[in-house]
């Protein structure tokens, strides 16, 4: 499991690297058809509602298990398990600061204390809009500018830090769009892609990962100067350094090379498309919304019943993984239908209801010239 392409199994930031990477590719797909600038517009107008109410429900979820004592992360300890949730659930959340976390903490400001990976989804929500705008503006015009000025809301946005990969992963898979035909006219080229990207996705700092941890990554704090900082009101260094956090990098190039190769392998690309996948992907945003509360509750309830009946750590830890599969299936298939497609109906409702308002009349639909 040290080797790839096993590590990316499980490593969870490697998956919301490529995550991040088919947004961008999902997002704009119908502006790379069309040419049109106006897609965008029902798009952002969509966004919140499709992602936030899902993302209110599996926040009300997890507090309702937090006020009823659901939680076991507690038995970290007891059951020898990694520690590091005992640091989770320790203060109590009123139901207001609850609806507050749902609406708004989580999706748009990353306050994540009740169900920790939301904090993916303010990148996905905040990163969506701004490639929205830079698209709208910059695209017909210059892929240059797009791309600048992206990356230049994203070094701030990201904090002047290596996170701001997080946002470029989202330009970055748009821009798949433009050389994905000419991958495709290059067999080699593309499988390639994949197998790189495969490499990239798994990195970890193993000694099988040796050569990629010795490569020097860009440092651009020295560029950061006192009028700069003055004229930025900001602290420390200006710019980032990569070599802090070696995984991230690797993760998102791996990400999108990919990407990639998948949509231009017409191999990889029908295994993908066949139904178990497709399936997997429509359960998957309930999946992820579910999968940490239902850990931290059942996962640990179930370890501990079948240690208390004498059971090893190893048979313990299995029951608890098969319990917590059968219940995220069911419980993800429930959510998808109950709230995920419905959020996704009213989105779409929504968008259609303020696109026919009648648009200014210097604002028109403009055409992609022909490359």
């Amino acid at each position: 499991m040290m080797f790839p392409p096993f590590t990316f199994l499980y490593l969870a930031d490697a998956s919301v690297s490529v995550f991040f990477v088919l947004s961008g590719y999902v997002l704009t797909r119908r502006f790379y058809e069309t040419g049109n600038v106006r897609e965008f517009e029902p798009a952002a107008i969509k966004r919140y509602v499709r992602l936030g109410l899902p993302v209110f429900a599996s926040v009300m979820l997890a507090w309702i298990l937090l006020v009823t004592g659901a939680y076991g992360n507690h038995l970290a300890g007891p059951l020898g398990t990694a520690a590091w949730p005992l640091a989770l659930y320790t203060e109590p959340v009123s139901f207001v600061g609850a609806i507050f976390r749902g609406l708004i903490g989580a999706p748009l400001f990353g306050r994540v204390d009740l169900n920790g990976p939301l904090w993916s989804l303010q990148v996905e929500i905040v990163g969506s809009i701004l490639l929205f705008a830079c698209y709208s503006l910059f695209a017909v015009r210059s892929k240059l500018l797009l791309i600048f000025w992206f990356v230049f809301f994203a070094f701030f946005i990201g904090g002047r830090a290596p996170a701001m990969l997080n946002y470029v992963a989202l330009l970055a898979g748009s821009l798949l769009h433009v050389i994905k035909d000419r991958l495709r006219l290059s067999p080699v080229l593309a499988i390639t892609c994949l197998i790189l990207g495969l490499v990239g996705v798994s990195f970890t700092f193993a000694p099988f990962f040796a050569p990629l941890q010795m490569l020097p990554l860009p440092d651009l704090t020295p560029y950061g100067h006192r009028a700069a900082h003055e004229i930025l009101l900001v602290d420390g260094n200006l710019g980032p350094t990569f070599q802090a956090d070696r995984r991230l990098i690797w993760h998102t190039l791996g990400a999108i090379l990919l990407v990639a190769g998948v949509v231009s392998v017409p191999v990889a690309s029908r295994i993908l498309s066949s139904r178990l996948p497709v399936y997997l992907g429509k359960i998957s945003f309930a999946v992820y919304l579910l999968h940490f509360p239902l850990n931290m509750s059942l996962s640990y309830r179930v370890a501990q019943l079948g240690q208390s009946l004498g059971a090893s750590y190893l048979v313990s830890a299995i029951l608890a993984f098969v319990a917590l599969m059968v219940a995220l299936l069911t419980s993800a298939e429930l959510f998808y239908r109950f709230v995920d497609a419905p959020s996704a109906r009213l989105a779409e409702w929504l968008a259609r209801s303020v696109s026919r308002s009648p648009a200014p009349a210097a604002i028109a639909p403009v055409a992609v010239p022909a490359e």
